[in-house]
């Protein structure tokens, strides 16, 4: 049979997590998906088209990947799932054979519109529901596509970022800052550190200095204390400036105390700190580069109509 497509793989996935009801390596996903579908080895080594994966994995992946950002799985850790209470009853209530794609993109968007309303407006979600029988031109349907391709690498850059130590946490936002374009940066943190983890020239020459604080949190977000504790710490340093990165989010009493201090104190939460990284390669490469080309006009409507042939000595 054909390596079975996501679609297929969604429900299947749960019903394994849900029988192991335990944390589970990805690779106990992909090896169960491949039993209960006598995948053969054939077919297992069948790669995408970038050759950087196989067909079979990259599906697998994507499954966990969707079936997680609809709160259905939770992944501990890196390439680690465990089925949810709210996958456990999903599964138990859902009556058909597949979960198509868009039913999770729906309950990707109700996880967003839940979330605290001040998140949802510093980072608008933007629903994406092409399918191939869309009314929809190509381009666009690419353009949704890069961006859906682009959400789950912020999710999961976030995820791989939390699992981090603290010291190569802290290294990885000095790394950040200065592929932004700040100046050389060095880590700070330790003992005797009173609260700063980080210093970053602002200007190549290091004519001011800005202070950093990098938060490794997974889910409870950083409150009003800790904004007031920073700014206290840039007034032992003297210091007018600083940047306060976490890989969670901001109680709005924490950003009206960054807003109200006498200090510049620029909050980064973690989707904004995933996103950064994206945009500045920290932490990711380009796996594979699509060009979207379209005739030149200008190409075609000037000069002699037989340039070519009269540059290349062929007949007419």
């Amino acid at each position: 049979m054909p390596v079975p497509t996501q679609r297929q793989m969604h429900l299947p996935i749960l019903q394994i997590l849900t029988d192991v009801d335990s944390v589970v390596h990805f690779k106990v996903i992909r090896d169960t998906l491949a039993e209960r579908f006598s995948v053969t080895e054939a077919e297992l080594a069948e790669l995408v088209p970038s050759g950087r994966t196989t067909r079979f994995d990259n599906r697998a992946w994507w499954g966990t990947s969707y079936l997680k950002r609809a709160g259905l799985i939770g992944s501990p850790s890196r390439s680690h799932y465990a089925i949810v209470p709210a996958g456990k009853d999903f599964l138990a209530t859902y009556k058909d054979d597949t979960i198509p794609i868009r039913e999770l993109k729906d309950l990707i968007e109700e996880r967003k519109r839940a979330d605290n309303n001040a998140d949802s407006e510093e980072h608008p979600s933007e629903t994406i529901t092409v399918e191939p029988d869309d009314d929809i031109a190509l381009d666009e349907q690419m353009d949704a596509l890069y961006k859906e391709l682009d959400a789950a690498l912020t999710d999961h850059l976030l995820d791989i970022v939390k699992g981090l130590s603290p010291p190569r946490f802290e290294g990885l936002v000095v790394n950040l800052l200065e592929a932004m374009g700040y100046g050389e940066g060095r880590q700070i943190g330790g003992s005797g550190d009173q609260g700063i983890d980080g210093v970053i020239n602002q200007d190549p020459l290091g004519l001011e200095l800005v202070y950093i604080q990098a938060k490794r949190k997974q889910d409870t977000m950083v409150g009003e204390p800790e904004i007031r504790n920073f700014a206290g710490s840039l007034d032992v340093k003297g210091a007018n400036k600083g940047v306060f990165i976490t890989t969670s989010s901001f109680s709005q009493p924490a950003k009206n105390s960054a807003s109200s201090s006498t200090k510049t104190i620029r909050l980064i939460d973690g989707r904004e700190l995933a996103e950064l990284m994206i945009k500045h390669n920290v932490g990711v490469i380009t796996e594979i580069t699509y060009a979207l080309k379209k005739p030149d006009e200008n190409y075609f409507s000037s000069g002699p109509a037989n340039a070519d042939v009269a540059n290349t000595g062929a007949p007419p």
